[in-house]
């Protein structure tokens, strides 16, 4: 019984934060219709350049960047920790 009451505030609050969000219906139909059209035109090179074998090896790049940038700044903030770092 006080777990549920515990649980009801939690959710009113949750569902005040989400309600101040604006509502939206998504993306126009039109923006919908320029993806497609754009779509069509990348579909011609795809014989040329594997757009699927492309779009992996974007998406492993990203990741090993963005890898590099969290290990560069973990190594940041633990340097400024003065019993670890010794800079703090």
């Amino acid at each position: 019984m006080i777990g549920d009451l515990f649980f009801n505030i939690i959710y009113w609050f949750a569902n005040g934060l989400i309600g101040l969000f604006p509502v939206s219906a998504g993306f126009p139909p039109e923006a919908h219709a320029a993806v497609q059209y754009i779509g069509g035109y990348f579909g011609m090179f795809d014989p040329l350049i594997p757009l699927s074998t492309l779009l992996t090896c974007i998406t492993l790049i990203f990741t090993v960047e963005i890898g590099i940038y969290g290990f560069r700044t973990l190594k940041w903030v633990i340097s400024h920790l003065p019993f670890i770092g010794g800079r703090g």
